[in-house]
């Protein structure tokens, strides 16, 4: 499909779903649940199905409904074809999940269209005959899903298959799934797209209009067109700082400390340059705590602050996530409570022991504050 071509086709209707869909994804913050899609991969997916015109849509898992607004947008749009939405879990915060999804429509969408489907995917898709047209897969991020979905459910598929969470323009995600799907890619040579590398075209030409933001994170699906075509090559990928990380701390342990500071530098150019991605204060935790193994506190102090500054900018279900991974660093890998019960511990931890009672801070204001996002979530 020619994406920028069907971005000037679909502007106005672009420019309305997305101003619809920012106040949405504010409310699904607000009520605890999980908007994980980014922008550009929504747009994409509506483009998509708005010029299939499919019969048939999957979407495996929907979640509370976020992604869903972007499909049956498009099939409203159409005035053609309805969507089945796969979940493994019947309910959310202890409401059914098919009342979840639809409350969670923006208004005018035809919610006729869609039907929700409760229980394993394995066993509820046999249960909707005929072929498919577009297919969205968002769920179990392990190898043994990967290998069920592409023997199973890539065959019904004559249309569309968007995955996401594989691959960014530049490296794997970290999961047994995304290294399953791009061993199975590189060995039938199969042809795909990646989304995050069509972002970067686009948002380069000037293709993609000036939409407003909803999720402006950064695109980490691959976009397969079924039958499957062959390509004579695998984009080349970067190195991923998660692994310039683990050179950098083996180097330092085995004394080469100047090779680990290069390793370390490297890594922490690739995360800034890359400000739009997800999980970002992961990275600059590990970061950080490099530098307090190298003993350079000024620079982990830094670094520790960063993480904690990237976690206070997300939305509502992302900050409480995040906070609740600080707080673990803090306690698991800064030895705050040994500082507290310790003397002999009070000088060498004292800037961590300060940074873990703000991290403590953030957390207690934060579940004051929002106390939907800190509900448990169902596995």
């Amino acid at each position: 499909m020619n994406f920028p071509a069907l971005y000037r086709k679909y502007d106005d209707e672009l420019w309305s779903l997305a101003k619809k869909l920012r106040l949405k994804q504010l409310e699904f913050s607000r009520q605890g649940h999980i908007a994980a899609f980014g922008d550009v991969e929504g747009e994409i997916m509506y483009l998509a199905v708005r010029e299939l015109r499919p019969d048939c849509v999957f979407e495996i898992s929907p979640a509370a409904g976020y992604s869903t607004n972007y499909i049956l947008a498009a099939l409203t749009a159409n005035d053609h074809g309805r969507l089945h939405a796969f979940d493994i879990n019947g309910d959310i915060h202890g409401r059914p999940t098919d009342s979840v999804i639809r409350e969670n429509l923006m208004k005018g969408l035809d919610a006729s269209r869609l039907e929700v489907h409760i229980g394993d995917a394995r066993e509820t898709t046999p249960q909707v005959e005929g072929t498919v047209q577009f297919c969205l897969l968002d769920s179990c991020h392990e190898d043994w899903f990967a290998k069920w979905y592409i023997e199973t459910i890539l065959p019904r598929v004559n249309g569309l298959v968007m995955i996401q969470d594989i691959c960014f323009c530049d490296r794997l995600e970290k999961s047994s799934e995304a290294k399953h799907v791009w061993q199975w890619l590189k060995e039938e040579r199969v042809y795909f797209e990646l989304v995050g590398a069509m972002e970067e075209e686009l948002r380069a030409c000037e293709d993609r209009p000036n939409l407003p933001d909803r999720r402006p994170q950064e695109s980490n699906s691959l976009l397969l067109s079924v039958p499957l075509c062959h390509q004579d090559a695998m984009p080349e990928l970067t190195t991923n700082p998660e692994d310039l990380l683990q050179l950098a701390e083996q180097s330092y342990r085995t004394g080469d400390v100047a090779i680990a500071e290069d390793h370390l530098l490297r890594a922490e150019e690739l995360v800034w340059t890359r400000s739009r991605r997800v999980n970002r204060h992961r990275l600059y935790l590990k970061i950080a705590d490099l530098y307090f193994l190298m003993d350079a506190l000024d620079l982990s102090e830094k670094y520790y602050h960063h993480a904690l500054g990237e976690v206070m900018c997300y939305e509502e279900m992302g900050r409480a996530k995040g906070l609740r991974e600080m707080w673990r660093e803090s306690k698991a890998r800064h030895s705050w409570l040994r500082w507290f019960t310790s003397k002999r511990n009070r000088k060498p931890n004292a800037r961590r022991f300060r940074l873990a009672w703000t991290v403590l801070a953030n957390v207690l204001c934060d579940r004051w504050a929002h106390p939907n996002a800190w509900k448990p979530r169902p596995h």
